[in-house]
């Protein structure tokens, strides 16, 4: 393999990445909860993609367990919830997020 083979590839590589192309799905379930612990109903709960995407399905409204589940392509995302005025949290996740895991946003902090 020639050096220049060799550094197109390792560019790819580092690109897919990046971009979030060498990731499988990233499946996240959680819950808003206020800051203290309580579960929040009805937040608007908004996901932004910092890399990968298009995001299917961009906003929800966690249930009235305060629970969200989301399912997007491999990549980084924050997930922002807004409850009432003054009550925003966000998390972010990606490929490093355990499968199966939760995470919850905690309002309000």
């Amino acid at each position: 393999m020639t050096h220049r083979r060799a550094t197109a590839i390792v560019a790819l590589a580092v690109l897919a990445g990046l971009f979030g192309c060498a990731a499988g799905p990233v499946d996240v379930t959680g819950r808003v909860l206020g800051d203290d612990g309580e579960p929040r109903a009805g937040c608007p709960v908004i996901a932004q993609a910092l890399s990968g995407g298009p995001i299917p399905e961009v906003a929800q409204v966690s249930g009235s367990d305060g629970r969200y589940s989301w399912s997007f392509p491999g990549g980084r995302y924050e997930i922002t919830a807004y409850c009432d005025t003054d009550e925003t949290g966000s998390v972010t996740v990606g490929a490093s997020t355990p499968e199966g895991g939760s995470t919850d946003i905690v309002v309000g902090e």
